[in-house]
């Protein structure tokens, strides 16, 4: 609550943060709480706002409840549609949709564009990922498409990523 009086931002910031624990932990209501409470902020602000954090949360909050039209209404919404195009966890999670929609020709377009993003930094990943990066994604693709070999190989990539992250 102090940080109502004097930013905006940073008070988005704390309701963001405080929904993506609730979503890392899994209890996907507990997320939307925060994160409603996060987008009342944006509606009030006269000071400035993380409209992009709060845009990317709502979409791996509507993917997170199996809500994969949504998600993929909201990313076509997006604030930032220039940051969309070259970001891969945005087309990561946009493949991720269209898995989980059984669109897996048009999950694959997607991933083509982000074969090599693995190489970010680990800062990056951390802070656009939402905890689904581009290795996360294939293994999803790999697994609808019952190639089994290949998913175990992405899905090793992004745990040992994570686990690098991590340390």
């Amino acid at each position: 609550e102090l940080f109502k009086s004097f930013s905006h931002l940073w008070y988005m910031h704390e309701f963001l943060i405080v929904s993506d624990n609730y979503s890392n932990w899994g209890n996907f209501d507990r997320s939307r709480f925060y994160l409603e409470k996060a987008l009342k902020v944006k509606d009030n602000s006269l000071s400035g706002n993380d409209l992009f954090g709060a845009s990317l949360a709502i979409v791996f909050a509507e993917y997170n409840s199996k809500n994969y039209q949504k998600s993929l209404s909201d990313i076509a919404e997006f604030p930032h549609p220039e940051i969309t195009g070259a970001n891969s966890s945005i087309i990561a999670i946009k493949a991720l949709n269209l898995i989980g929609l059984n669109r897996l020709k048009e999950a694959w377009a997607e991933l083509s564009k982000i074969k090599d993003a693995s190489a970010e930094n680990g800062l990056v990943r951390a802070i656009q990922s939402g905890g689904y990066g581009p290795d996360y994604a294939f293994y999803k693709y790999y697994l609808a498409v019952n190639n089994i070999k290949q998913a175990e190989s992405s899905l090793l990539v992004a745990y040992k990523t994570a686990k690098a992250d991590a340390d």
